[in-house]
């Protein structure tokens, strides 16, 4: 199904990736279907609106979650009336007043946005969209709020822009190959054979990325330790992966939660 501006894959009877195919970063966003309720998992660049794309694929309530406030996952925030915030620190610094106002440093855009927030939902919680678990997991690396998702009752896993088909960055201000470890070393021991689903391009991910993204972010770290001199940018290739990772990146600790 195609339209416009978005390509609708259907990815099973309850689940759809809504594929920004014209646009430049190629982003993907996701309709999750429960029996009750509705799950977006980002809501676009803003360059056409998805609001009405989501409402000929459900009638739903529905509940709009973001993998990171980056400028090309946030555009279509304010369609919604309903959005839920990962509860993490860098998140509540970022409120004024009853507001989210993401900071320059997390949106990378000059063009200010800012939404209602209508739910925390706590490290690790499990939404129940109405016979359909969905968990929420912390994923920082490529940016410091930056979450997935686990389906395990449909097979899915969600990773935003931890990894997807293609040059995968980590030279953001937030951005850290400590946590990129972390993360994709965590979602490795909890993969059982789920679909994994990136933020960007349509192309699938290979269930080996993300054993390959674990030894190359290793390898990274260690190259950097050997060095007298890290350079403000550098590309990183092991195997199938490709990394572009900022010194600040190499440097910055891992963050907490």
């Amino acid at each position: 199904m195609s339209h416009d501006w978005y390509q609708i894959e259907q990815i099973d009877p309850r689940t759809y990736t809504i594929h920004e195919a014209d646009y430049r970063e190629k982003t993907n966003q996701y309709l999750l279907i429960g029996k009750e309720r509705a799950l977006l998992f980002d809501s676009g660049s803003g360059k056409r609106g998805i609001r009405s794309i989501v409402r000929e694929l459900t009638d739903l309530p529905v509940t709009l979650f973001g993998s990171h406030v980056h400028y090309d996952h946030i555009g279509n925030h304010h369609e919604f009336d309903h959005i839920a915030m990962a509860d993490l620190p860098i998140n509540h610094m970022q409120m004024s007043e009853d507001q989210f106002v993401p900071r320059w440093s997390m949106r990378l855009t000059p063009k200010r946005h800012r939404f209602r927030i209508s739910e925390w939902w706590p490290i690790g919680e499990t939404i129940d969209l109405g016979d359909r678990p969905v968990e929420w997991v912390h994923l920082p690396g490529h940016s410091e709020d930056s979450v997935g998702l686990i389906d395990r009752r449909h097979g899915l896993l969600l990773v935003g822009d931890l990894l997807y088909q293609g040059p995968l960055i980590a030279f953001w201000p937030t951005a850290s190959v400590s946590d990129y470890l972390k993360s994709a070393a965590s979602l490795s021991k909890r993969y059982d054979g789920e679909r994994i689903l990136g933020g960007h391009f349509p192309e699938p991910v290979q269930p080996d990325q993300l054993s390959s993204l674990v030894e190359a972010c290793e390898k990274a770290l260690d190259d950097s330790r050997k060095k007298r001199w890290i350079p403000p940018l550098s590309k990183f290739q092991y195997q199938e992966t490709t990394l572009y990772i900022s010194r600040s990146a190499y440097l910055r600790s891992s963050c907490s939660t």
